[in-house]
């Protein structure tokens, strides 16, 4: 079952959970079912610096022209990242709707 199918259940009992570096994941054990999580979304920010920067999350970086990306060791200079929450770096894009994910989950309310 995918984590699609949790949406609405109750009772449903976290019995681990385990966080994946190597997959930037993290894993979530029920009764008969494991769930795997990307730990971000960067994709959900697309092409909006101030989204992206505002998360404030450590797997993603502005890069542009590429947009909101997941950090990696091998990216160019010129990156940036604010997981401090600077001034300036809050809100979002109103004119340009954040790219959604394929993969919905319960945690992200997909």
């Amino acid at each position: 079952m995918g984590a699609g199918g949790l949406v609405g259940t109750t009772g449903l009992r976290v019995l681990g959970l385990e966080l994946h570096p190597p997959g930037r994941e993290l894993l979530v054990a029920f009764a008969g079912c494991l769930v795997r999580l990307p730990v971000s979304r960067c994709a959900r920010h697309g092409g909006c610096r101030r989204s992206c920067l505002a998360a404030r999350d450590p797997y993603c970086v502005w890069l542009p022209p590429r947009g909101c990306v997941p950090f990696s060791e091998d990216l160019p200079s010129g990156f940036e990242q604010d997981v401090e929450g600077s001034p300036g770096t809050t809100g979002t894009c109103q004119d340009t709707p954040a790219a959604g994910d394929s993969d919905g989950d319960l945690a992200h309310g997909q």
